[in-house]
């Protein structure tokens, strides 16, 4: 279930937070009024390929972000599971990363947070995976590539690309913090200094234990 929408400089929305709650939810509204940015948003965060032409005009970036509440935690334990992972335990917070050795803003994206992420650890005792969806043609290149990294977070490979199937996305790099076995917090791509908000994400959810 979608509990929360924040859009920001997509289309003519300068900024958007919405918080749907519970039950069935509809939009209406005159010609104009945004609701094709809300379901162009909802697109984007279920994985359709995003292009330039969507940020507003005289921004740099646009940014959609999403928390999806599952009826209970089994569901996600499953596709955890599923490549490996262990169920959560209460109040544990995981950081799962899609990536891949062809993708250039993955790799600066766990650069990025490699240089902080013991910190994190200290602070949040957060643990984070990293879930390579490289394919049997380019899996070859995953362990020459990290073995030139000083990644201390676990490495995956889901070479069928199951995990990624679960989450519904089509695009990498893809990052989730899961808590008490749900997904709290989605990202989609990466720009520098995406870290920082990640690391505001993850004290933000710490706190609330």
């Amino acid at each position: 279930m979608l509990n929360l929408l924040k859009i920001r400089n997509l289309a003519l929305v300068e900024r958007l937070e919405w918080d749907l709650g519970g039950g069935l939810v509809g939009v209406t509204g005159e010609t104009g009024a945004g609701k094709s940015v809300i379901v162009g948003a909802l697109k984007l965060i279920l994985g359709e390929r995003a292009d330039k032409g969507l940020i507003r005009t005289g921004e740099a970036q646009c940014m959609v972000e999403a928390i999806f509440q599952l009826p209970e935690s089994s569901a996600i334990d499953a596709i955890l599971e599923e490549v490996g992972l262990d169920c959560c335990e209460e109040n544990e917070l995981i950081i799962i990363s899609l990536w891949a050795t062809w993708c250039v803003p993955c790799k600066n994206e766990l650069d990025a947070i490699s240089e902080l992420y013991q910190d994190w650890v200290d602070e949040t005792k957060v643990k984070l995976f990293a879930v390579s969806i490289d394919d049997s043609r380019t899996s070859k290149r995953i362990i020459p590539m990290i073995n030139g990294k000083d990644w201390e977070f676990e490495i995956l490979i889901d070479e069928n690309s199951d995990l990624k199937r679960a989450f519904g996305t089509s695009t990498v790099p893809y990052t989730v913090i899961v808590k008490n076995g749900k997904i709290v917090y989605k990202h989609m791509g990466y720009t520098p200094g995406y870290e920082f908000e990640l690391y505001e994400e993850l004290v933000s959810h710490n706190e609330l234990n």
